[in-house]
């Protein structure tokens, strides 16, 4: 009796999990639809299946003879029939299997004529093409897919008339100068307004900042947006823009529309790009002996004797009566390419997923995306993590609430530079071609530690100051870290009825928090100078906050006419404010205790603080 049991108890358990899983697969429904007027099958029909609040689940279109075939996920939604010309109908599911469905005709015109202008946003009102008399030009990202670029500045290279971006140097994250109307300015600086879904993005300053003295790298920011979140990129390049925007647009916009969710069932997209680059061939470099006999020849052509200089003469006796010692001669007898030494292949991984959909009152879009790229320099790599979310909600015909959440973490290595220093290639290229990467031994062979020419040696101080370029890469550290969170919320409203007069109020309100990190360690390895110097042991770490708040509300008004192509007017009114906070505190120490103590608070001298907090 108790096996009957068990064995009863296990097949009622199969059945409930069979029908568990047959309930969660697809039901094909299949019908026909046909036209009350003539009995005949209409072809193209739409046919959606939509859940209780209007969102789409699946869809299918009629063929020749007005049959079609669908799998619905649950027998809880409705199926939704609509033809030009044709009342639309919708029918529950329930347990139907075959619909046989009858459309009437809704004819009340004998011929409709549809006319669309295409608008211009000037980053406030929606303007008509045809009305607008400014210098605009578009670019559509849809032009670049399948091309990895990091930054929206490398994106518009080239691209747009008038439009110059200059990139600041090679190294990665070093950002690019933008100019629309040449390189003078009534303000500050010569860069453009730049406009995020027709909202300023913001360029952080903190109160360190130095106008007179900056160079263009550090005006320079790099934008944050992934290029494949982006539509479509405006510029507005004349006076125009000054009329919304006054002296800030002065030196033209750009306004950056990001993608939006589409209706239609949820879709899931993801790309992956590779792509690889190298230094270009540069100036062609003399090798250590080529260099030796040029360094001697103008030696004697200034001094009209033999140059005595033993770091130049391939002589081990004239090292020992110069410094007592011939331990450093091998040092000085290579022949090192710096330039390749510190030269790689840059590969670039860029990830992007995304998902979209939505229904007739609701769309979303959220995308996800990570890019990696290692410079052509060794030491260099740029880690972004980026995320962007858009929800558009329709309450009603006449009211709209729109949410955009942006995040995005940068997290930059770049080369050791002092604020006055030389970038890696440049110490490669003015670096002695006959000295060693790593200190040789009396045999001529290579040791595990970095050769740095001694500060007691002959040469000039140009050459005993230049730091090994290989150290600087592998040992020396420069950190930069980013977070940026950006939250919008925009509203919509018609106060009257849109079809008999059209008064819309928008507004939006945005926070923009940033906070950056910057961190830096010059070890003891990369410099011959004493431990007492003050460029041994060398750290530095500034962090920095900024916070920034933009409300805007405005109304528009355009009143009807009879003949809309003749007369046309339209209002604008706006009022907008900005709230901002921004503070940051820096410290250096230099004669840290150990290259493994790196961080700040170990113990050493303080050579510079600093520290402000403004509000604006």
């Amino acid at each position: 009796m108790k096996k009957i049991s068990i064995k009863y108890l296990v097949f009622v358990l199969l059945c409930c999990v069979m029908g568990k899983l047959s309930a969660q697969e697809r039901i094909l429904l299949t019908g026909r639809v046909w036209a009350d007027d003539d009995k005949a099958g209409l072809v193209a029909v739409t046919v959606v299946e939509l859940d209780k609040n209007g969102r789409i689940y699946s869809s299918a279109m009629t063929d020749l003879n007005g049959n079609f075939s669908l799998r619905a996920k649950s027998q809880a939604n409705s199926l939704q029939f609509s033809y030009v010309g044709y009342k639309k109908v919708v029918i529950p599911i329930g347990d139907k299997n075959y619909f046989d469905v009858k459309m009437e005709s809704e004819m009340q015109l004998d011929e409709v004529v549809v006319q669309a202008q295409r608008t211009v946003s000037t980053g406030a009102m929606p303007i008509s093409e045809r009305e607008f008399s400014g210098s605009m030009q578009r670019f559509s990202m849809d032009e670049i897919v399948g091309i990895s670029v990091p930054s929206v500045d490398d994106a518009l290279q080239g691209r747009i008339a008038g439009l110059d971006i200059v990139m600041n140097s090679g190294d990665l994250g070093s950002g690019s100068v933008m100019r629309v109307r040449g390189v003078t300015s009534i303000n500050s600086n010569s860069q453009p307004l730049i406009l995020l879904n027709n909202i300023p993005y913001e360029s952080h300053i903190d109160a360190s900042f130095d106008f007179a003295s900056a160079d263009q790298e550090k005006f320079a920011s790099l934008l944050s947006i992934s290029p494949d979140d982006i539509q479509e990129i405006t510029v507005l390049k004349d006076g125009a823009a000054c009329a919304i925007w006054g002296a800030r647009g002065a030196n033209g916009i750009i306004n950056i529309t990001t993608k939006k969710g589409v209706t239609g069932p949820t879709r899931t997209f993801y790309s992956y790009r590779l792509s690889g680059s190298k230094q270009p061939k540069g100036t062609p470099l003399l090798d250590g002996d080529e260099y030796t006999m040029l360094m001697k020849q103008a030696y004697f052509n200034r001094n009209q004797e033999d140059c005595n200089i033993p770091e130049y003469s391939y002589d081990r006796s004239q090292f020992a009566a110069a410094y007592g010692t011939a331990e450093d001669f091998e040092n000085f007898n290579n022949n090192t390419n710096w330039v390749d030494s510190v030269s790689q292949i840059g590969w670039t991984h860029d990830h992007v997923l995304s998902i979209t959909g939505g229904g007739e009152r609701a769309r979303f879009r959220a995308s996800m995306g990570y890019y990696n790229q290692t410079g052509t320099v060794i030491g260099q790599e740029l880690n972004r993590f980026s995320g962007l979310m858009n929800l558009d909600y329709n309450v009603s015909s006449r009211l709209k609430f729109i949410t955009e959440f942006s995040i995005t973490y940068t997290d930059n290595d770049k080369n050791y530079s002092d604020s006055d220093g030389d970038n890696l290639l440049n110490i490669a290229y003015k670096k002695m071609p006959n000295t060693g990467i790593y200190r040789q031994g009396l045999d001529g062979e290579n040791t595990d530690t970095y050769f740095n020419i001694a500060q007691n040696s002959q040469l000039n101080d140009d050459q005993k100051n230049l730091r090994n370029p290989v150290a600087i890469a592998r040992l020396a550290s420069w950190k930069q870290s980013n977070m940026r969170i950006m939250p919008t919320l925009r509203l919509q409203y018609d106060l009257l009825d849109p079809s008999e007069n059209y008064l819309r109020y928008q507004g939006y309100v945005k926070f923009d928090s940033e906070n950056m990190k910057d961190k830096k360690f010059l070890p003891r390895e990369t410099t011959s100078k004493n431990w007492n110097d003050g460029s041994v042991n060398k750290s530095y770490h500034k962090e920095s906050e900024a916070m920034t708040i933009l409300m805007d509300h405005n109304l528009t008004w355009m009143p009807h006419f009879d003949d809309p192509d003749v007369h046309s007017l339209m209002l604008y009114a706006s009022w907008q404010m900005d709230v901002s906070h921004n503070k940051y505190q820096e410290f250096e120490r230099y004669g840290l205790p150990s290259t493994s103590a790196t961080d700040i608070s170990s113990l050493g001298h303080l050579s510079g603080f600093g520290s402000a907090e403004t509000h604006g």
